[in-house]
């Protein structure tokens, strides 16, 4: 079933890139875009390729467990890849399984996985200024022990509950 993006139509571009991609303005806001990005992932636990998926992933015991077992079948299974230059671009979780995607597109796969898998997850939005530029990064974070844990799957090798830039910074 495809995505209905109805509620968001005046921020996205009228471009659409593929069936399963969407052009997003920079003048689209964060919280806005945690919105769009939130509908997706909810959207997401729904298809049936992102349910077969979750198959894949080790069933474990406890939550924690749980969310790190499926941090590493992701950084394992589903490759980073980025945006065009120049382009910020929202996909479908069936094109993120097919292709592999950025920080974005795997923190909705993460998102939809978790949920599927039982576990409490919401994607985050990060800015950070680095050399007097600010760059912006989005990662899911999931529901342990009462807290919310980091769980970047676009850095490769990073740890559950590690910062992403932590993380980034550590794997270079």
């Amino acid at each position: 079933m495809p995505l209905q993006l109805l509620s968001f139509r005046p921020v996205l571009s009228r471009v659409l890139l593929t069936r399963m991609q969407w052009l997003i303005a920079d003048t689209v806001p964060p919280h806005t875009r945690i919105e769009i990005l939130t509908q997706l992932a909810a959207q997401g636990a729904l298809d049936r390729e992102v349910v077969a998926f979750a198959r894949v992933v080790p069933r474990e015991q406890n939550e924690t467990h749980q969310a790190r077992a499926l941090l590493t079948t992701m950084h394992r299974e589903v490759p980073y890849r980025p945006d065009p230059p120049g382009l910020e671009v929202f996909q479908d979780v069936r094109e993120t399984l097919a292709q592999g995607g950025d920080c974005e597109d795997l923190a909705v796969l993460f998102v939809s996985l978790a949920q599927l898998l039982g576990l409490r997850a919401r994607v985050v939005w990060l800015d950070q200024q680095i050399h007097g530029a600010m760059l912006n990064h989005v990662y899911p974070q999931v529901w342990l022990n009462g807290v919310w844990v980091d769980a970047d799957p676009s850095v490769a090798g990073a740890e559950l509950g590690e910062s992403p830039m932590h993380a980034a910074a550590r794997l270079r």
